[in-house]
């Protein structure tokens, strides 16, 4: 009786590990080398695509210069950009909107309030890409 237990277990042991490999290896048999035509070469060899250069949004700001102090509410802010890029001016006062010209300078007015003022400078271009820059300058109403 232990006996034929003994060889059913090897039987089973033999019949699976053929098994096992068998599904294992099955896609290496299965799978036949066969040449290509012309055709099914035309299909799948494709152009590789040039990929276009990416632009880099500058943006110079010359005045007014970072921690400054402003001698009156109103402020010159003046820089370099892009040709014909779209900048916005924005602070706690407001929001201004200005085009660059065809040399890339701007130059706009803009309204501070009393105390710090955080201006932040957005240049935007034709392909939706954008820098922001950030100045701080303070302005008082009251002679130093």
């Amino acid at each position: 009786m232990k006996k034929d237990v003994y060889m059913a277990i090897l039987a089973g042991f033999v019949i699976g590990t053929i098994v096992a490999l068998t599904i294992l290896n099955l896609p290496k048999i299965v799978k036949k080398q066969v040449p290509a035509t012309k055709d099914e070469l035309a299909l799948t060899a494709s152009p590789n695509p040039t990929p276009l250069p990416k632009t880099i949004v500058t943006l110079d700001i010359e005045e007014p210069v970072n921690y400054s102090l402003a001698s009156s509410k109103t402020i010159k802010i003046s820089g370099k950009t892009g040709t014909n890029n779209f900048l916005i001016t924005e602070n706690e006062e407001g929001i201004d909107l200005i085009q660059a010209t065809e040399s890339g300078s701007f130059s706009s007015s803009f309204s501070l309030r009393e105390g710090n003022n955080n201006i932040y400078i957005t240049s935007l271009n034709d392909k939706d890409e954008e820098m922001t820059k950030s100045i701080n300058v303070f302005w008082t109403g009251e002679k130093l």
